[in-house]
């Protein structure tokens, strides 16, 4: 995990006495969602964004909720920046130089649920990455994007 993501992943497990594998994988999760909209992958030619899976399974008690806080402390702190402060953020097209956006419906990065359409309309408009971010998979899983209507699309 290197200089930085280790000692962070051995001090959350130790602080909030969980395992190293279950901090390990929020603040991977996290840091892959802070990268996305800063580079992509570049392999034989083609341009692939950074993008990440990750699904942690741990028992009730095991500090999930806990964990994805710290970890992601830093992304909400950044969406709270982007609406108050009339959410300027680089664009893909050009990362140099700050493009304005509309702070309320564009400075979402986060997400505990959302179906299908919702995503494809953050993503058309608002912040270049999107996060969807649960401690509680029952909550994605049950939600409208598995709905009967939308699950098809959703996969």
């Amino acid at each position: 995990l290197g200089d930085i993501l280790g000692p962070a992943t051995e001090t959350i497990a130790r602080i909030l006495q969980t395992s190293e594998g279950t901090a390990a994988q929020s603040l991977l999760a996290a840091a892959t969602l802070a990268a996305q909209s800063l580079a992509d992958v570049k392999l034989h030619g083609r341009r692939y964004p950074i993008c990440n899976f990750f699904a942690t399974i741990a028992s009730p008690g095991e500090r999930k909720s806990a964990v994805i806080a710290i970890a992601f402390r830093a992304i909400r702190a950044h969406e709270r920046l982007l609406r108050d402060n009339g959410a300027e953020e680089l664009s893909m097209e050009n990362r140099e130089a700050p493009q304005p956006i509309d702070a309320q419906s564009k400075s979402s990065i986060l997400s505990e649920d959302v179906s299908f359409d919702g995503l494809a309309y953050s993503l058309a408009v608002g912040c270049p990455s999107l996060g969807i971010v649960s401690d509680e998979g029952g909550t994605f899983l049950g939600g409208p994007a598995m709905g009967s209507d939308y699950l098809l699309r959703a996969i």
